[in-house]
C-alpha cells in the first residue's frame, strides 16, 4: 500500500512540474502586440521569451539577426 501512495505522490509531483513549466508558451506571436518584459510566445515551433525590454513587430529568431534584439529561445533552467 505504501508503494502505491508513493507512486501516486511522485506521479502528481511530476505532472505539476510539467504543467508549470518555465517555457510554457501558450500564445502565438503577433506583430501588432506590444510585448512586455518576460513575455513568452510560440513562433515557428519554438518557445521564445523576452527577458529584457518591450517591443512590437520584432520577429522571434536568433539573437541579433534580422533586427531581433528582444527575443531569445526559451530554455528550461
Amino acid at each position: 500500500m505504501k508503494i502505491v501512495i508513493l507512486f501516486c505522490f511522485f506521479l502528481a509531483l511530476g505532472y505539476g512540474c510539467k504543467k508549470d513549466s518555465y517555457c510554457n508558451c501558450k500564445d502565438e506571436w503577433q506583430s501588432a502586440i506590444k510585448y512586455e518584459v518576460d513575455s513568452k510566445v510560440w513562433y515557428h515551433d519554438t518557445c521564445w521569451i523576452n527577458p529584457n525590454t518591450t517591443g512590437r513587430g520584432i520577429l522571434p529568431g536568433p539573437w541579433l539577426e534580422n533586427g531581433n534584439d528582444i527575443w531569445i529561445m526559451c530554455v528550461e533552467p
